[in-house]
């Protein structure tokens, strides 16, 4: 008999868990699961087409405003048509309504999934949290370091939290544009080194400090190239940040791109310098692409990166010693290869998606047994 999962997701756009649950959908035992996926947002994602073409059903729930009772309606009228085992909730709203309909709808088991360390929430969200969670079987993880803020901040017990790592399909980076022809698309000269972030426009993600770093590194290696990978709502004001610091000509602004392991395959060094993430799955693909990686020290990136062997490690915000590791990796050919090449194998050995989806399909399996055995 078919274990019956009903998964309550935000959006559907091509954001990191969004992409890390295309990825266990792709993957998933159908002869075992039976996955139905619920977004919160009632316009049709980009990634609703691919979820569909792979089998599954994706439903859709309009949510709007602060708290609004006719999400949690529509989820309990889902839950008493589908009749799922188990109700799996990603990302905030998700997480709140998601897990308020399943207890009201009396679904037996419940696994919510917190993705990044969520330095944002108010008192009132915390409370929400904690008291939800006395109703939660198990909320999971993508880094060990979410666990004491889960712990200290929203009193969750220890005992439900599980980590199960982000896990990277390396069959993506396995036939690749050729880095020259991508360098002549992005009008970067075939000898010029690049160093690339991969992530959306917003506050989270810092910008800010990836670009002073780089003017830092264009005072000591002037014919160095960066690359903004990405879109997002601060993607004008950081066009206007190069332009004034004086980088606009050695500054390429991909936009959103569908063709992300080409583009990484043509950086010399990966950066994330967020500040907060969870287990962030741009660092993974830097790695599965045996890119070099530097990445602030924040949630899970230092359980990613082995500082000094696959990249180098850096304070959040700091503008220099990221400049500092740049140009280290960049005056040393060797070096990169040597990291990039222990990368690699990094993720190869801890961060496979084989992995990460045998560890979610043991825990659906586990929850099933425990709650419906006798």
């Amino acid at each position: 008999m078919k274990i019956k999962v009903c998964i309550v997701i935000d959006n559907l756009y091509a954001g990191g868990t969004q992409r890390q649950l295309l990825e266990f959908l792709k993957s998933c035992d159908r002869q075992r699961f039976n996955i139905t996926v619920i977004s919160l947002d009632g316009q049709r994602n980009p990634m609703e087409a691919d979820i569909v073409s792979l089998g599954y059903s994706v439903l859709r729930v309009s949510h709007k405003g602060f708290f609004n009772l006719t999400t949690i309606f529509s989820l309990c009228r889902i839950f008493k048509s589908e009749k799922p085992d188990i109700v799996h909730t990603y990302l905030y709203t998700s997480d709140f309504y998601g897990r308020l309909a399943a207890i009201f709808s009396n679904i037996t088991a419940i696994i919510c999934s917190v993705r990044n360390i969520q330095i944002w929430k108010k008192w009132y969200h915390l409370l929400a949290d904690k008291i939800l969670s006395s109703f939660t079987d198990t909320i999971t993880v993508n880094a060990e370091n979410i666990k004491p803020y889960l712990i200290k901040r929203a009193g969750i017990n220890p005992d439900k939290i599980r980590t199960i790592y982000n896990g990277k399909d390396l069959s993506r980076f396995a036939h690749l544009r050729d880095a020259d022809e991508m360098k002549r698309e992005l009008r970067i000269p075939q000898n010029s080194c690049v160093v690339g972030m991969v992530g959306r426009f917003s506050e989270q993600k810092d910008y800010p400090t990836f670009l002073k770093a780089a003017k830092k590194v264009s005072q000591s290696l002037p014919d160095t190239y960066f690359a903004a990978i990405g879109d997002g709502q601060t993607k004008q004001e950081m066009r206007d940040l190069a332009l004034r610091l004086g980088l606009s000509g050695h500054t390429i602004f991909t936009g959103l791109r569908n063709d992300v392991p080409d583009l990484i395959n043509t950086l010399d060094i990966g950066v994330l310098v967020s500040h907060y993430e969870g287990c962030p799955n741009v660092i993974l693909e830097y790695m599965a692409g045996s890119k070099p990686t530097i990445a602030a020290d924040v949630g899970g990136c230092a359980e990613v990166i082995e500082d000094g062997k696959t990249g180098f490690i850096v304070a959040p915000r700091d503008t220099e010693a990221l400049a500092e590791k740049i140009i280290t990796l960049l005056k040393d050919t060797s070096m990169r290869a040597r990291m990039g090449e222990a990368g690699r194998k990094r993720v190869e050995e801890c961060f496979s998606l084989k992995k990460m989806v045998q560890s979610t399909e043991n825990l659906y399996t586990e929850l099933y047994q425990q709650k419906y055995s006798h």
